[in-house]
């Protein structure tokens, strides 16, 4: 099922004295920051005042955070979107959130495990996989990933399994 709300980023930190956070994205397209109105962080909705920063990081201006203490508070918080205010999506790309939790298939339609989570801070996007005893990485790539149903399945060359 799919999620309302769409994560595009993470507080790492405080920033100055004045409230704002530093935030690592977690989206292809960092520049979604600047058209940023709202957001929710911690299921609390608050306004964008404004918004700074490189691919790197990202600085956050928030209406109702007024100190570092107050910015503190949101360290390791995850900033959400509305859905249907998020990015749109090219054919074959697909939200990490919604990928959470499918069945994972081999290539005999076989269920070996479930989607974990989705790692991107390498070359390549690597899947996680729980396999009830242990997890398996696989690269995403067409050579591994033989088809992505994000509704039902996603199904992998399981030769490939790290």
């Amino acid at each position: 099922m799919k999620k309302d709300r769409i994560v595009i980023g993470k507080i790492f930190s405080a920033h100055g004295i004045k409230g704002e956070v530093k935030v690592f994205p977690l989206t292809d397209d960092a520049k979604r920051f600047k058209k940023l109105k709202k957001c929710f962080i911690k299921d609390e909705i608050y306004d964008v005042i404004s918004v700074k920063g490189n691919k790197k990081h990202i600085i956050l201006s928030l209406k109702g955070i007024r100190d570092r203490n107050e910015a503190e508070f949101l360290k390791n918080s995850f900033i959400e979107v509305d859905r249907k205010d998020s990015v749109e999506l090219k054919d074959g790309e697909y939200f990490i959130e919604d990928l959470k939790g499918l069945d994972v298939l081999d290539e005999n339609s076989e269920k070996i495990g479930v989607m974990k989570d989705v790692l991107t801070n390498a070359a390549v996007d690597i899947y996680v996989i729980d396999l009830g005893s242990r997890e398996a990485m696989i690269a995403a790539i067409k050579e591994n990933i033989l088809e992505i149903n994000e509704d039902k399945f996603i199904m992998i060359n399981s030769n490939n399994l790290v």
